[in-house]
């Protein structure tokens, strides 16, 4: 079985992985929190303005499709919601659930358990991590040009740790990169992380060139 979300379940369980991450203390979120972490103006594209209804609705297509669900806590009267995506999936149940993988280039093994949450984690992150390199070297000035690449680095090791909690990557690969991250903080290196041709086998590093 296929599942396909419209735009606003996909907002709905969006919200709902990513207040998990970024601030557990208030995870599972009421609905009232729920609509507000919908309709935020950062790190939203598109912005949305749903109301309650349009979020309870999803929330009820995301329950039938075993996506999401309500929770009731001893110490609170409100009712609460959670994503239910698991962290990994056999390759069996992929194949179960999709009939057919698409990339001729890699095949989806029966046996093997797949980190399904990290990779989806990973390509949602990693388009947020981009932008804000991008924004960071066009902001950066002469003052101001060792934080600006500080924050750039940081933003690499990031990259890299989170390709590989997906289970990519090499022990090499991860060796060069903490030798980078072992010699930080000295003007010239800031980072570093994995790269190339199919994400794999070469890392980046993020340095500073001295004339002279």
């Amino acid at each position: 079985m296929n599942i396909v979300l419209n735009e606003v379940e996909a907002r709905v369980l969006g919200a709902l992985l990513e207040k998990e991450i970024t601030t557990p203390d208030y995870y599972p979120l009421s609905l009232n929190a729920l609509v507000d972490a919908c309709n935020q103006k950062s790190n939203r594209d598109p912005v949305m303005n749903l109301d309650e209804d349009s979020v309870r609705g999803a929330l009820r297509a995301l329950h039938d499709n075993s996506l999401a669900r309500s929770v009731s806590a001893a110490d609170s009267r409100v009712t609460k919601y959670e994503h239910r995506l698991p962290e990994t999936l056999a390759g069996s149940e992929i194949l179960a659930l999709g009939k057919a993988h698409p990339d001729p280039f890699t095949t989806v093994r029966p046996e093997v358990k797949y980190r399904v949450r990290a990779c989806t984690r990973y390509a949602v992150e990693e388009n947020q991590r981009i932008e804000t390199f991008i924004e960071l070297a066009r902001g950066a000035k002469d003052g101001l040009v060792n934080d600006a690449f500080r924050l750039m680095g940081d933003l690499m090791f990031q990259s890299h740790w989170s390709y590989t909690e997906c289970g990519l990557g090499c022990d090499e690969t991860d060796l060069l990169v903490e030798l980078v991250r072992q010699e930080c903080g000295k003007n010239q290196l800031y980072g570093a992380k994995i790269t190339g041709g199919g994400a794999g086998g070469t890392v980046a590093c993020k340095h500073r060139s001295v004339v002279g």
